[in-house]
């Protein structure tokens, strides 16, 4: 397990290290610069496939504090290997931290080639060479106010260049808890940072601008990281390796169809078959004993042809009281439709003891009927995404974008359910608060079908024996690994939803195969 840590924590991860431990920051700062030049040097190095420092230029824009000297302090070792270096300094260098104060006065000494900007002196083009390297190291992860003035500017004038970027710790501009743009941020093509990756780097605009993200550790202990657990836990965020995959429980070699239960999916009530298929097809892939599929009569035909294995019934025949709540699973919502029927068939899985998955139409009938809220209980999950979100708690889609663990916590502390917000970045609450953010996945999921994917995955899982918690955090990361691994055959651009069932198998067979079975007591 891995975890992202807001700013905040981030923040008091150094301070108990410096201020508690005793660990010099000049310690730190060095192995912190060190990581940005072994960065650097890789990213020339893959570019010329050799070792060729003369045809490269590196500019570090440095703003005065921290971060700015940690950006200083890269540039000064990168000089030593070879390559031709520069710094900016934006700001003013009397007002600076104490550290910025000793790497500038180290680079003055070995006559590093320097410039000022400030309102009157602009960063000019020339210094943008066709295979200059930017390292980008104006702000840290402190950043709480808007960018504005010259620091605007040059972010402005960084985003223009064709040049690659290197940010320092996080992307200029990017608040490193939530994501969200701060006025402006700096568009990255890797960014190093130190310890553990920050949420802003996942969440609202962070992936866009964050680029590659390389995790270096640079000497904070593990005293630290302890501390901020104990003392700072709702700013802490588990966030799932492939190690986490060994969380799917093996078969057990005795085994019948039942002994993982049923995933009945209520859906396809109108003009969308292909939805409650998807959701269906992901069920079995993800270990289900038995997929059952209610919808619509018109969709029933086309149904039976696509999911073979599916028992088929039309949505008038489930009657979720008779559902056993420790045998059955309900997905309910994709191609659910919003008509009256679809409305009574709501009502009656709410109303049962299973645990329930809903998504699509099922949350668009909740949010248009307030008082269906009040039958949440701990075994159901959501997964909405931003809009349906909005929809449901009446919040502005932009607010819960930039706010999305706030969000998502509230939510479930409120009704006692599993909330799982989909986005760029996915967040993952349980009823009790606990959050994870997925980090798995890409751009080409954005397309139709792939939420119903995921309600599958998580039923699936769910009928494993899984808690509902463990199986939405699970099933939102296998369903990224899906996603990158259609992406790696078809292209962000030409994948579709259909391709993550396909890949689903791929994921589990590559990274489970050491599964031990599991054997009943």
């Amino acid at each position: 397990m891995e975890y992202l840590l807001t700013g905040g924590a981030a923040k008091e991860v150094d301070t108990c290290c410096i201020h508690v431990l005793g660990i010099p920051s000049v310690v730190l700062m060095e192995r912190a610069a060190c990581a940005v030049a072994q960065e650097t040097d890789r990213l020339l190095r893959n570019r010329y496939q050799g070792y060729r420092q003369t045809l490269a230029d590196i500019v570090a824009v440095c703003g005065t504090g921290n971060n700015g000297a940690d950006g200083i302090a890269a540039v000064r070792i990168l000089r030593e290997m070879g390559y031709h270096c520069r710094i900016c300094i934006v700001g003013n260098p009397q007002k600076s931290t104490e550290e910025f104060k000793v790497q500038y006065d180290i680079v003055r000494r070995l006559a590093v080639e320097l410039m000022h900007c400030d309102n009157e002196a602009k960063l000019t083009d020339d210094w943008f060479k066709k295979d200059t390297v930017i390292i980008d190291a104006l702000f840290g992860i402190g950043l709480s106010r808007e960018v504005s003035g010259v620091y605007r500017e040059v972010i402005e004038k960084i985003n223009h260049t064709s040049c690659q970027v290197v940010s320092v710790d996080i992307a200029s501009g990017l608040e490193a808890t939530t994501g969200k743009v701060m006025g402006s941020a700096v568009m990255a093509d890797c960014t190093v940072t130190f310890g553990r990756s920050k949420s802003g780097m996942y969440l609202c605009e962070g992936k866009k601008y964050s680029g590659e993200v390389m995790v270096k550790e640079i000497g904070f202990v593990r005293e630290a990281y302890r501390h901020v657990e104990e003392n700072f836990a709702k700013e802490v965020f588990e966030c799932f390796t492939k190690r986490e995959l060994a969380r799917l429980p093996g078969r057990i070699p005795t085994s019948n169809k039942g002994t993982y239960h049923n995933v009945n999916i209520a859906g396809a009530g109108g003009q969308m078959s292909g939805a409650a298929i998807l959701a269906g097809m992901a069920a079995y892939s993800c270990g289900a004993g038995l997929v059952k599929i209610y919808a619509g009569e018109r969709n029933l035909d086309v149904i039976k042809v696509s999911v073979k294995e599916a028992v088929v019934n039309p949505l008038s025949e489930l009657k979720a009281a008779k559902l056993s709540g420790d045998k059955d699973i309900i997905v309910a919502g994709p191609g659910l439709g919003i008509s009256e029927q679809a409305e009574h068939v709501l009502k009656e899985i709410l109303s049962s003891k299973c645990k329930i998955v809903l998504d699509a139409d099922a949350l668009n009938l909740i949010s248009q009927n307030n008082i269906l809220l009040e039958k949440f209980h701990p075994d159901v999950v959501i997964t909405p995404h931003v809009k349906e979100m909005s929809r449901l708690t009446g919040k502005e889609t932009a607010y819960i974008r930039e706010n999305m663990v706030e969000c998502a916590r509230e939510f479930s502390l409120k009704y006692g359910c599993v909330t799982v917000i989909k986005d760029a970045a996915t967040v993952i609450c349980s009823g009790e608060g606990k959050v994870r953010i997925n980090t798995s996945g890409n751009s080409g999921m954005s397309k139709g079908g792939s939420g119903d994917v995921l309600s599958g995955i998580i039923g699936g899982l769910i009928s494993q024996n899984m808690s509902v918690y463990e199986a939405a955090s699970l099933g939102v990361y296998l369903h990224g690994l899906a996603g990158d691994a259609a992406a790696g055959k078809k292209g962000e651009y030409s994948m579709q939803a259909g391709d993550l069932v396909k890949c689903i198998p791929e994921v589990l067979l590559k990274n489970c195969e050491n599964t031990a079975y599991c054997y009943a007591e």
